[in-house]
């Protein structure tokens, strides 16, 4: 699954249902990170993707490392934290019902064994990704987007840094920022750092978004994880929307809609650009686009 910080689900169950997945994730800590002590309701299964941690339970402690899984059952007293210099990264599963219990006794785990090292960690990870990927997709994550053709926003006086798109049948397909786009002198549109020619027609975000109330907390998750992860004494380091928006696409988790556009983007990016600007505008006045003022 894509690098990110974490990404979970949880549903309500009853007791009448016989198997209900409670909840489903992934994440990756941060140093020292602990969950507990406390109590859960439903089971619960750990996998460790990579780094340490311990796992606390019925009074005991178990180094935890990459490949193992972890295993709670409901009600018992449980705390697991994040080792300092290698903190973990899991997935996890949650799950109860009436037969939940007949489930847990199938497992390879024990009260006095409640860690268990798994021959086949990628697989258990597959497993674990198919289950949240099956959750499907809900209203609050459906989004839309404006898309501008990419030579309708680039500056002959330098580089641009756009949001270069894959779109299918109406839809953003991936998204990627692009730091260093720049517009040659006989036309053409390169990617400077890569060396890579960009197709003038090429769909492009100007961060032009409509979404729902619930971006929120993962735009809170993502700059947290920035911060933390790839700001640090980097203070020319920027996060970029269209990353976090890139990465949902590719988790499964949002759908995009993309609304064409048509027009021709001008700004002032360089200071060469301020006459050309100053044209437009007055361009948009004189054809009544524009109000004789604007306040």
């Amino acid at each position: 699954m894509p690098d990110v910080y974490k990404q979970s689900f949880k549903q309500n169950y009853t007791n009448n249902i016989e198997l209900s997945i409670f909840n489903c994730g992934l994440e990756r800590c941060a140093p020292g990170q602990t969950w507990g002590p406390g109590i859960r309701d439903h089971y619960l299964i750990h996998l460790v993707v990579s780094g340490k941690g311990i796992f606390e339970v019925g009074g005991r402690t178990w180094e935890v490392s990459g490949g193992d899984l972890f295993f709670a059952r409901p009600s018992q007293l449980i705390r697991y934290t994040a080792d300092e210099q290698q903190p973990w990264e899991y997935s996890w599963v949650g799950f109860n019902g009436a037969c939940a219990h007949k489930l847990a006794a199938q497992l390879p785990f024990t009260d006095d064994a409640p860690v268990h090292h798994t021959s086949d960690p990628d697989g258990m990870r597959a497993a674990l990704t198919n289950i949240y990927s099956s959750r499907g997709l809900q209203p609050q994550d459906e989004a839309t987007m404006v898309g501008y053709l990419l030579k309708n926003t680039v500056t002959k006086y330098g580089t641009v840094s756009r949001g270069v798109c894959r779109a299918q049948d109406g839809y953003l397909a991936d998204i990627h920022e692009t730091l260093k786009i720049q517009l040659r002198e006989d036309g053409t549109i390169f990617d400077e750092d890569s060396g890579a020619l960009l197709e003038p027609d090429t769909v492009v975000s100007m961060n032009f978004w409509g979404f729902m109330p619930s971006i929120f907390d993962e735009l809170a998750r993502y700059f947290e994880t920035f911060l933390r992860r790839d700001a640090r004494e980097n203070v020319k380091a920027e996060c970029l929307l269209p990353n976090m928006v890139g990465a949902l696409l590719r988790e499964g988790r949002l759908s995009v809609s993309v609304l064409q556009s048509k027009d021709r983007w001008f700004g002032m990016t360089y200071h060469e650009d301020r006459a050309r600007v100053a044209s437009e505008l007055q361009t948009l006045h004189e054809a009544g686009v524009y109000p004789e003022k604007l306040r």
